[in-house]
């Protein structure tokens, strides 16, 4: 593996935070420099160590920027115009018990997700409690349904609809997924209040602006 090429592409192509760009657009110059300079004090196998750790860290970029949706948000201002946000809880249950969500490796868990304007469907991956923020345009929207990768890979449909006040946070409900092997059972329940505490105390701006609008579940057969 060419690491300062794969360092070039992921700075370049990949829409990356501005401090990790920076930080990985630094390290392959530092890398481009050590690997052209000879007789210098830099030994070898510092070398082949230092470019292993960048490619690790490469990669750990990598999946880590093909893992987040932009849809999260992490902060709160202010809201953009014709946009609102939506909030709830998605969890999945096995033997009684909820499970940690993660994006990879076991219990990855994600959402496919339409806006009723657009019938191509984006992948949304959920983490570790399963709760999520999301900033959409105002408008009309269903999660299709999901997958669930635990040993065995479960692709299930939802069949839930939503909407997205213009300048509100709305809160969807907690959707609960059971599993019992291949097949799954959903339910929604209102857990308003420590949701509108929780989103409060994560986005203090987003006071004044709270609403309630459960998604519409439907039987899936």
């Amino acid at each position: 593996m060419d690491v300062p090429f794969f360092l070039e592409i992921l700075t370049k192509h990949t829409d990356l935070p501005p401090y990790v760009a920076k930080i990985l657009f630094s390290s392959k110059l530092v890398l481009n420099r050590l690997s052209k300079r000879e007789g210098g004090l830099m030994r070898p196998h510092l070398l082949l160590s230092l470019r292993n750790f960048l490619f690790a860290l490469c990669l750990f970029t990598f999946f880590t920027g093909c893992m987040t949706s932009p849809l999260n948000i992490t902060h709160f201002e202010s809201f953009a115009p014709e946009e609102g946000i939506v909030f709830g809880q998605i969890s999945v249950i096995t033997g009684g018990e909820r499970q940690p969500l993660s994006f990879l490796g076991e219990s990855k868990f994600g959402l496919f997700v339409t806006a009723k304007q657009d019938s191509k469907p984006f992948y949304i991956p959920l983490r570790g409690q399963g709760v999520f923020y999301w900033h959409l345009p105002a408008g009309t929207y269903s999660i299709a349904g999901f997958e669930w990768k635990s040993g065995l890979t479960t692709n299930g449909r939802i069949s839930a609809s939503f909407s997205v006040a213009q300048r509100k946070a709305t809160y969807l409900g907690h959707l609960k997924i059971a599993m019992t092997g291949p097949l799954y059972r959903l339910s929604l329940t209102d857990d308003t209040e420590t949701a509108n505490t929780k989103a409060l105390a994560t986005f203090p701006k987003l006071q004044g602006t709270l609403n309630k609008q459960l998604m519409k579940l439907k039987e899936v057969r």
